[in-house]
């Protein structure tokens, strides 16, 4: 598998958060996806904060638990 450009994904995250029918369940599909991406060593633990600042996840952040156990 290619390693994904970070600045195509930061487009991308930008361009799904400024729709009108963004809402929490988007944000936890790709806060899947790039939990996804960091566990295949497809992009490192600071690209992974910085694209999940651009889709941040309600509280409590049920993405928690995938790296946590």
């Amino acid at each position: 598998m290619e390693k994904p450009r970070i600045e195509e994904l930061r487009l991308r995250l930008e361009e799904v958060r400024a729709r009108d029918d963004y809402d929490d369940r988007h944000a936890c599909c790709w806060q899947g996806y790039l939990a996804a991406l960091l566990e295949w060593d497809l992009i490192t633990p600071n690209e992974h904060q910085e694209l999940s600042k651009i889709v941040p996840v309600g509280e409590p952040d049920p993405t928690l638990v995938v790296f946590l156990g």
